[in-house]
């Protein structure tokens, strides 16, 4: 690349990681980060995986999934229903307005 496209490139590089939250950026931006601005950024985007992580453990015997507000969405729910488990989910008003068997 010529230089000119090179510059162009980083410039469209650091404009689209300005964008990013920070776990879409490399890892090592979060060691500045403060634990409060991680959990809040995280919302439930951990929750599946942890789940799942969760389901493999040959000694799990849970059935009851228990989690705050942060947790309540859908995707959360038709996870645990999939690993045959109860959820226990504080209602998060700012996700969808209040279902009908609240």
């Amino acid at each position: 690349k010529s230089k000119a496209e090179q510059e162009q490139w980083l410039i469209q590089q650091a404009e689209l990681e300005a964008t990013q939250s920070i776990f879409e950026k490399k890892i090592e931006a979060q060691l500045d980060v403060t634990l409060d601005e991680l959990r809040s950024e995280i919302d439930g985007k951990a929750a599946i995986p942890l789940l799942k992580g969760v389901h493999r453990l040959p000694t799990a015997t849970l059935c009851y999934e228990t989690m705050d507000a942060g947790y309540d969405f859908e995707a959360i729910y038709t996870q645990i229903h999939r690993m045959g488990h109860q959820s226990v989910i504080a209602y998060n008003k700012r996700n969808e307005p209040e279902p009908i068997w609240f």
